[in-house]
Parts: structure tokens; C-alpha cells; sequence
């Protein structure tokens, strides 16, 4: 596309956050500030409370940028490139282009600034113009920053209320335990009194209780869950495999042993669940593997003397020289052995 002659109308179509900047001296009426000083006075206020999340090289970036943001205060519209020379000019050292443009999409997603770039459109043509960058005043990034932490908030509440909700259900779980827990230890009415010398059965919850020996607060606590994913996996599998209670109270306990053995576990909930169902696995693997029994037997076939092993034999007349050689033999061995 041409350079257009000056009689050419020209017309600027924009984006919803974006701003034409063919010329400096047109953005003017979209300067935040009056004067340079007024620039200075507020990005002193605005970086004393976002300072801590630029870098050095960073900073010194937008300070390059902010360099060209005084013939308008507050407005700049040169390109990464003169960003880059104007970098390697001032502070003799280069910077790259992606060091500039993510230090402009921090400060814009900080609310510090506001990146802008334009449509112009000649003859039905349009072409993007160079980058515009609109410094916010203090008042706006001040309230940008009470908005992000309000929404920061909002979203720690429903974190919160979510882990409300689940330990309100681990509890539900817990209460039901101990329910089932005092239904079992209950004897019937009817139930002959067992002997007063005979050791009283300790429950599933002292044995567990016995075991973990919790210290304070924070330990009961723990135990409270672990118990709780105990019983509920007990009713689970029982309802599923129909177990014997006995041989169910075991295999928990021992899973429990198992947990306890072990040192640095940082779930010990997790833990606990992948220790019971793998005890489970290995328990009802002998009923779950598919066409044990379907399996075709071979028989070997017997060979001709096998029918008449027991059959006595012909017995064999030895002749007298035989015998001789047979007895020479004998008394050689004994000699021997003794």
C-alpha cells in the first residue's frame, strides 16, 4: 500500500479496547495526565505498591517506555524495536523483544498500563499501526488492585466452602462409623451373660484406638478420618463380596498395622484406601480369575507294566558257580565296610 496523497480520506475503525495512533499529536485526548511532572508524582505512588513484582531488568525496561511518554504524558506509541535501540542508547546494554513485550503484558495485566493498537483503512484496505501504550493514574490502578484481590477473595471463599462441605461429609461418614461401631459391640437381650473371669473383646474402634494412640487435637483428627474410611470400606465390601465380619474386622486392622509402619506418608488417607483395596484384591483373586476350572486336563498314558506291577515274578535258579562268585562278592563288601 502507498503512501496516500493528503486530499485521500481516511477512515479509522477500532477494536473495543484499542486506539489509532498514526500520530502522537492525535492521542493526545487520551492522556490520563496534564503534565510530565503529575507522571512522575503518580508512578513513584504506583510503584511503591507493584514495584515488588518487576525485576530489575524490567524496570529499567519501563523506564525506556516511559521515556516516550512525555511529549503526551502518559501516552507512548513507538514500536518494540525503538524501545529496544532507545535501551541499548541509554543504558548501553541490549534487551530482547520478548524481555520488552512481557514486561508490557505484566504492567497491562497489573492494571499499570493499557496496550492499544489501531485499524487504518485506506481505499477498503486496513493495516495495524504501531503500538500505543496509555499509562493508567494511580486512582485506577489503585482500584484495579482492590478488584483483583476482591476476586482473589471470592475465589478463596468457594475453596473454603468446598473443604467445608467435604469435612462435613467425612463426619457424616465418622458419626455413621461409630454408630455401626456401637450397633456391633450391643449384644441381644436375650444373649446368655458371659463369665465375669472371661477377658472382655475389645471392638474394631479400641483396637484402632489401641494402635494409633493420638496425642492431641490434630492427631484425633487424623485418626477420626482414618476410622471413618475404615468403616465405610467395611460396609462397602461386605455389602459387595459378603464377607465374614470376623475375618473383615482382620484384614482392616492389619491394613491399619500396614499404615503404621510406615514412615513419612503424607496422605495417610490415600495410603490407607490403596493398602485396604489391594488386601481386598489379593483376597478375592482366587475367585475372579475367569475359567480356573475350565481348563482341559491331560492324562498320561500308563505303560504296559503298570497292570502287572504287582504280579509276582518267576523266581531265577542260580547255578553253583554263580553262587560262588555271589558269595565272593559279599564277603569282599563286608570286609569294607568293616
Amino acid at each position: 500500500m502507498g503512501i496516500p496523497k493528503e486530499n485521500v480520506q481516511m477512515r479509522w475503525t477500532f477494536e473495543k479496547t484499542t486506539l489509532f495512533n498514526h500520530k502522537l499529536e492525535m492521542l493526545a485526548p487520551y492522556a490520563k495526565y496534564t503534565s510530565g511532572e503529575q507522571f512522575n508524582t503518580q508512578w513513584e505512588m504506583i510503584m511503591a505498591i507493584h514495584k515488588k513484582h518487576f525485576t530489575k531488568l524490567q524496570m529499567d525496561v519501563l523506564k525506556i517506555v516511559r521515556r516516550r511518554a512525555f511529549k503526551v504524558p502518559g501516552v507512548a506509541n513507538a514500536s518494540i524495536r525503538t524501545y529496544m535501540e532507545d535501551f541499548k542508547e541509554i543504558l548501553g546494554r541490549e534487551v530482547s523483544r520478548d524481555t520488552v513485550r512481557d514486561t508490557l503484558d505484566k504492567a497491562e495485566e497489573l492494571g499499570i498500563l493499557l496496550k492499544c493498537a489501531g485499524q487504518r483503512m485506506i481505499k477498503g484496505r486496513g493495516s495495524k499501526t504501531a503500538n500505543v501504550v496509555i499509562f493508567n493514574t494511580y486512582n485506577e490502578v489503585y482500584a484495579y488492585k482492590v478488584a483483583q484481590e476482591k476476586r482473589e477473595l471470592e475465589e478463596a471463599k468457594k475453596l473454603l466452602a468446598a473443604e467445608y462441605k467435604q469435612a462435613q461429609r467425612m463426619m457424616g461418614i465418622y458419626n455413621e462409623a461409630i454408630e455401626m461401631a456401637a450397633d456391633v459391640q450391643k449384644a441381644p437381650k436375650d444373649a446368655p451373660k458371659a463369665p465375669e473371669s472371661a477377658p472382655k473383646q475389645l471392638t474394631l474402634y479400641q483396637k484402632l484406638l489401641k494402635a494409633y494412640k493420638p496425642s492431641n487435637d490434630i492427631q484425633k483428627a487424623r485418626f477420626n478420618e482414618l476410622v471413618a474410611i475404615i468403616y465405610k470400606m467395611m460396609k462397602d465390601t461386605k455389602a459387595k463380596f459378603n464377607f465374614n465380619h470376623k475375618q473383615l474386622e482382620q484384614l482392616m486392622l492389619d491394613a491399619f498395622q500396614t499404615l503404621l509402619s510406615k514412615d513419612g506418608v503424607k496422605k495417610p488417607a490415600a495410603m490407607l484406601s490403596v493398602i485396604i483395596r489391594n488386601k481386598i484384591e489379593n483376597l478375592t483373586k482366587a475367585y475372579t480369575s475367569p475359567n480356573a476350572s475350565k481348563s482341559p486336563v491331560s492324562k498320561e498314558i500308563e505303560p504296559e507294566w503298570f497292570n502287572t506291577r504287582n504280579e509276582k515274578q518267576e523266581q531265577i535258579e542260580l547255578s553253583e558257580e554263580e553262587k560262588e562268585a555271589f558269595e565272593k562278592e559279599k564277603q569282599r563288601i563286608l570286609a569294607k565296610l568293616q
